[in-house]
């Protein structure tokens, strides 16, 4: 070897380290697949019943020594009922149950805009004040 030839091999030797430690170029993401295209789908209108008492009266009965409670349900929804019950709570002067009976609706159906009748029939107690009446629809 000769003096001339060492630089030339040490140039060649820093180039090529140069060239190894220079950013490499990032290779590109993976092609993603196709895209989905969603699209609105319109649901149907939920038809339900909506039951609600009307004509709501307490009847003593004094010969039997009882009340009947009694009332009207209207159907204001847009579907049937397919089972409808009546909950009746007699409540005292501070607010607690004194008793509860499942009134008996005149039907279990009942078609949109129709009606039903309830009666439910309590003893007649003193301690009772008021009646908390409610529409179940199943």
């Amino acid at each position: 070897m000769t003096l001339h030839s060492t630089p030339r091999w040490t140039l060649v030797v820093a180039l090529l380290a140069l060239q190894a430690c220079a950013p490499q170029p990032q290779p590109l993401p993976p092609e993603l697949p196709p895209g989905h295209t969603y699209t609105e789908e319109e649901l149907p209108v939920v038809q339900n019943a909506r039951v609600e008492i009307i004509d709501l009266q307490e009847i003593p009965e004094p010969e039997a020594k009882r009340v009947r409670v009694a009332g009207t349900l209207i159907n204001f929804g847009k579907a049937a009922t397919t089972r409808v019950s009546v909950k009746v709570r007699a409540v005292d002067a501070n607010g607690g149950v004194v008793a509860m009976i499942y009134g008996e609706p005149s039907t279990q159906e009942i078609p949109p805009g129709g009606s039903a009748t309830f009666s439910a029939w309590f003893d007649d107690l003193p301690q009772i004040r008021r009646y908390h009446v409610e529409a179940v629809v199943k």
